[in-house]
């Protein structure tokens, strides 16, 4: 996660540097004809600035928060960067409130104090001023999203209202799923979608309630094994993954092979902690 935080970073500096330059736009094209993300340039107030999103992009909360538990301070930084880079107002938030919750606990438990405060400033302080110098309408953008308006809010609920009036239409889609890969029409898109940024929902109508709740219970198990029994680093990557299943919530990557793999090693760590211990 760290190269690929460091290749973010590298891009968006070279996109910023060099925007009209022919290898710019080459590999622009490239990335969007793989399907990798979303790039180009975005306006913030009146300043146009690079647009570099990949697709992996969310998974540098659960990278951030194991990070900001087991006390990597230089790479809890790094990762928030890269989403500040990156325009992940989910991600830019969760991160902030991990942070004021990690700095909360170690006044309550007397740890090192003036280290937890320095370090939420500097995350705090790093997060804005790493994005551009329109502060102001960064924050602007951040409070309307949160507030629930704007027109990403708008598109997520109409995909709501739409997976509705098709349960609706169809019951047994509930129970079964519509099936992988299957797409629905959406108002909030005026089109088919086979995916959308809301992922626990997108779970339940493709794969049906019963497997939702299922998969979900066996994350939850899975992260309250290693908060229980766990040492520090199994504590910590149960925070990455609790990380992971709330930012899924705003973007597709619940149902994703690294969230499959992140969640094996979970299921590796709770059934054999012993193991860890000694390799630790």
């Amino acid at each position: 996660m760290h190269i690929f935080a460091i290749v973010v970073i590298a891009m968006f500096l070279w996109f910023l540097a060099l925007p009209d330059a022919y290898s710019t736009q080459t590999l622009i094209d490239t990335l969007e004809a793989r399907q990798q993300g979303y790039f180009g340039t975005r306006r913030l107030a009146d300043v146009v600035i690079p647009n570099v999103y990949f697709k992996a992009t969310l998974f540098a909360v659960p990278a951030f928060a194991y990070a900001l538990w087991m006390r990597q301070s230089k790479s809890a930084y790094l990762f928030v960067v890269l989403l500040a880079l990156a325009f992940s107002k989910a991600g830019i938030a969760y991160c902030f409130f991990l942070t004021m919750l990690w700095t909360l606990g170690q006044l309550l438990r007397g740890r090192v104090p003036f280290a937890a405060i320095a370090f939420s400033a500097l995350v705090v302080t790093g997060l804005f001023l790493a994005i551009s110098s329109s502060i102001l309408a960064y924050i602007d953008l951040m409070m309307t999203t949160l507030s629930g308006s704007g027109e990403t809010v708008d598109v997520r609920v109409g995909h709501v209202q739409s997976i509705v009036d098709l349960f609706v239409a169809r019951p047994e889609i509930l129970l079964i799923g519509q099936g992988v890969g299957t797409e629905f029409f959406s108002i909030g898109a005026n089109a088919l979608v086979a995916d959308i940024e809301l992922d626990h929902i997108d779970a339940v109508r493709q794969f049906g309630l019963p497997w939702t709740l299922a998969f979900s219970v066996l994350f939850g198990a899975s992260v309250l094994s290693l908060l229980n029994h766990g040492q520090a680093p199994q504590r910590a990557f149960a925070i990455a993954l609790i990380g992971l299943f709330v930012v899924a919530g705003t973007n597709p990557v619940l149902i994703n092979p690294l969230t499959m793999s992140l969640l094996a090693i979970s299921l590796r760590w709770a059934d054999y902690p012993g193991s860890v211990h000694r390799q630790t």
